[in-house]
């Protein structure tokens, strides 16, 4: 009855940046206020007018006029035959030219079955074709993607990776870190088996190592920019009278941020308050009830304000300093500015007979890591390449 909210924009624009064929299920029609025409009126103005109700079983006159409408030339093929085949009417589905409306309640199990026949008809009918695999992939170099981060029961820490090429054995080293793989776990809902080698295609979880972090690649392995799941919104943490230890909340918030990254857990030094990012209200519940669940911890959270983002309009050069007792470090980094939507970009162009392989990956590494606030507001910053030109 509310019409389309932001994380459903959010996760349409995520399913248009990877492409991903989408049949839409509008649920509860069963609620009172519920009414068909508002929320195909809401979805065509807020995500895409190429929507429209749609049952296989029920292929009439305007079906097809609706499925032509976004088409020239399968318009041509209805005029002159006053029906469209499935395969084409599939084909368009697969290539995102039409996305199909169902409505339904789905705890009474309505439209259900229409749900499922939906998914029968365009599986049935057409298979997306896959592109061939680049020829200049080292298909023998361990490569993969970390999809996330836990822990288990006793608080070890557990990475779960995609293996996409080569073969992962234990006792062998992860990508391209000095930790070693002691243990790999193959896992079926809480119980897990433990296997001495993986192979391309295998999800598994490597227990123990302390610096990957969710959507890290390694190998040959890419992920496309996810700038999208960003939270745009911030809210303050409140504190009960009776928790006093502000730091073990810090660190239990810090823990969930290694599970989410985009909880971008944060201190200011000036106010003494602990802030996080959110989607919205939804995820505030859904955090409030992990925090009760896995810590017998009740936490409310403030009124959520709007993340804004600062960059740079000029390239510049930045020289940092670090002299503690009987050390000295310096790191020179040139940032440049990037178009709008391009994120933080990373990159060295010091030889390594100048500085360490070792050192530059430590420097980008806690480049990556950390949030970086600018100097207007204090917002964090975006659209920036580091490039790291000196250091010693």
């Amino acid at each position: 009855s509310d019409g389309i909210q932001s994380h459903t924009k959010t996760l349409w624009s995520l399913l248009k940046q990877y492409k991903i064929p989408t049949v839409i299920f509008v649920n509860k029609m069963d609620m009172e206020g519920a009414d068909k025409n508002n929320v195909l009126t809401s979805i065509k103005n807020n995500l895409t007018n190429s929507a429209f109700p749609f049952s296989p079983n029920k292929l009439d006159e305007e079906s097809y006029e609706n499925i032509a409408s976004i088409d020239e030339n399968l318009m041509n093929i209805f005029l002159e035959s006053a029906t469209i085949d499935n395969e084409l009417i599939a084909n368009a589905f697969f290539n995102r030219q039409f996305f199909p409306v169902l409505f339904g309640s789905a705890l009474k199990f309505d439209g259900i079955e229409n749900l499922l026949d939906c998914i029968k008809f365009f599986s049935s009918n057409c298979m997306p074709g896959s592109d061939d695999m680049p020829t200049d992939i080292n298909t023998d170099l361990p490569s993969g993607i970390v999809c996330k981060i836990s822990h288990d029961e006793n608080g070890k820490r557990l990475s779960f990776i995609k293996l996409t090429n080569g073969v992962i054995k234990t006792k062998s080293l992860f990508g391209n870190s000095d930790e070693k793989i002691n243990e790999i776990r193959i896992y079926n809902g809480e119980k897990y088996t433990i296997i001495q080698e993986a192979f391309p295609g295998d999800i598994i979880c490597i227990p123990g190592l302390t610096s990957t972090y969710a959507g890290q690649t390694f190998g040959n392995a890419k992920l496309n920019n996810t700038n999208i799941l960003s939270p745009s919104l911030s809210y303050a943490v409140i504190f009960d009278s009776n928790i006093t230890d502000r730091n073990k909340i810090l660190a239990i918030l810090k823990e969930l941020e290694e599970e989410d990254p985009s909880l971008n857990v944060d201190y200011s030094e000036d106010t003494k308050e602990i802030y996080v990012s959110l989607m919205g209200d939804i995820q505030t519940e859904v955090l409030k009830r992990r925090l009760k669940d896995k810590y017998n911890l009740e936490l409310s959270f403030g009124q959520g304000k709007i993340i804004y983002k600062e960059t740079i309009d000029n390239t510049s050069i930045g020289v940092g300093h670090f002299e503690p007792l009987r050390h000295y470090a310096e790191v020179q980094l040139k940032m440049e500015p990037l178009d709008r939507g391009s994120g933080l970009k990373f990159s060295t162009e010091v030889s390594e007979d100048y500085l360490d392989k070792n050192w530059q990956r430590l420097i980008l590494t806690h480049l990556k890591e950390h949030v970086h606030k600018g100097v207007l507001l204090g917002f964090p910053i975006t659209d920036i390449h580091f490039t790291l030109v000196a250091g010693k």
